[in-house]
């Protein structure tokens, strides 16, 4: 049996803690995770007589504008005095802080408890990074693979569901941000009861509970009332084809799925299932892949992965390639292989034990461990559960899971071929 890290977790001042013990390390690694990204969009946010909507991108924009601070103070600087650097990443569900140190843990838990949980900024500073996040959207939309991947989730979802659109937004969209919507958007999420901490290192976890118990946090946000405006998902093309200024093709493709019906104890075991298929079907140690890589059919750019939360999951699978219709070829025929034949004993434990791989390596990582603690914290599911599921799971849980994904209802390609 493969021993986890032991894990601490409690509740203090509304605000979910969890720190994993990890011995030997001299990193500590601190998350502030907040429960809102990039699908909290085309919303109707309310306080009193005051109606905004959120637009797409605003998630990722306040991230930016959580920055400022009213005297000026530099909080990178602030953190840098104390041996510390912060980062912060926005993804469908998230925005995250994160903080790597190796001294001074508690005074630099403190600055970001506190600099996520006040806001300060003004129409100058939000013109300022409209253009910033401007440059990164058309940065953003040159590049062939991030953009094969938004149309195939545009595919999935129709043009209005905030999943085809990139975490960023668009330049439109951005242009719609403003103080009135920014200050509901954050006081609508950016509450401790919608926040997670997660620490990582070899620190006592009484340490971290007693900042948190004495950190000065003004918590006096009003209540924000949130309302779907309508129901965004439509189903798109089975196809699609969009000639780009690239110098190779893209291919892209995968399958909807659904898990609104999963409690969250099946949730993990269905994401995994369905990844230990993707890598036996398509990993580099396939059948599959090695054929298409020794005609140069694919390159080590080919990618497979999956997704799945409580709202949405899917598939997606692709790279660089001269001739998109043989691998889409070949593709169907391995699939309609195992609906005919099943899946091979040996390389379905391969594909077993290559995933269990990937998921110890994040143990050497705090950052990456950090990530992914945060990335199912978020939808209520215990990434240490992964590992005993993973241990447990048999060959024909597997292939019913494929048959289950793999159906051509539910699956939709994207191709960008060159355009001259």
């Amino acid at each position: 049996m493969i021993i986890t890290p032991s894990v601490n977790s409690i509740n203090i001042n509304n605000l979910d803690i969890n720190v994993i013990q990890k011995k030997g390390f001299n990193e500590v690694y601190m998350m502030l995770l907040v429960k809102c990204g990039s699908i909290n969009s085309d919303l109707q946010l309310q306080t009193g007589s005051k109606v905004q909507i959120a637009p797409k991108g605003i998630a990722h924009f306040l991230e930016h504008i959580m920055f400022y601070k009213k005297d000026g103070e530099d909080i990178l600087n602030q953190f840098a005095s104390s041996g510390a650097s912060i980062n912060a990443f926005t993804t469908f569900d998230i925005t995250s802080y994160t903080v790597s140190c190796t001294e001074e843990i508690p005074r630099n838990l403190k600055t970001l408890l506190e600099f996520v949980n006040n806001l300060s900024f003004s129409k100058k500073i939000i013109d300022k990074e409209r253009k910033v996040i401007e440059q990164e959207i058309r940065m953003a939309t040159d590049n062939a693979r991030n953009n094969g991947f938004f149309n195939l989730l545009k595919q999935f979802y129709g043009e209005r569901h905030s999943l085809g659109t990139p975490v960023l937004g668009t330049i439109s969209s951005i242009a719609q941000i403003n103080e009135t919507n920014l200050e509901l958007f954050y006081k609508a999420y950016y509450r401790t009861e919608n926040m997670k901490l997660i620490v990582i290192g070899d620190i006592e976890p009484e340490v971290i509970f007693n900042v948190v118990q004495n950190v000065n946090i003004h918590q006096d946000k009003k209540s924000v009332i949130i309302k779907e405006i309508d129901n965004k998902t439509t189903i798109g093309s089975p196809f699609l084809e969009i000639k780009m200024p690239i110098s190779q093709p893209h291919l892209f493709w995968g399958y909807r799925d659904s898990t609104e019906s999963l409690t969250k104890s099946k949730l993990l075991k269905h994401d995994y299932l369905t990844k230990i298929g993707l890598e036996l079907i398509s990993g580099k140690s396939s059948l599959l892949y090695q054929n298409l890589y020794n005609e140069k059919l694919i390159g080590k750019d080919f990618f497979w992965s999956y997704e799945a939360s409580p709202s949405y999951a899917y598939s997606a699978l692709g790279g660089i390639s001269k001739r998109p219709d043989l691998i889409i070829n070949e593709w169907d025929k391995t699939v309609q292989k195992i609906k005919d034949y099943g899946l091979d004993e040996l390389n379905f434990q391969r594909a077993r034990y290559k995933i269990i791989g990937r998921v110890l390596e994040l143990f050497d990582s705090p950052s990456k461990l950090c990530r992914n603690v945060a990335g199912y914290l978020v939808n209520g599911l215990d990434f240490f559960d992964i590992i005993p599921i993973l241990e447990t799971t048999n060959i024909n849980e597997v292939q019913n899971r494929l048959l289950e994904h793999l159906t051509e209802e539910k699956k939709c390609s994207f191709i960008s071929p060159i355009k001259h």
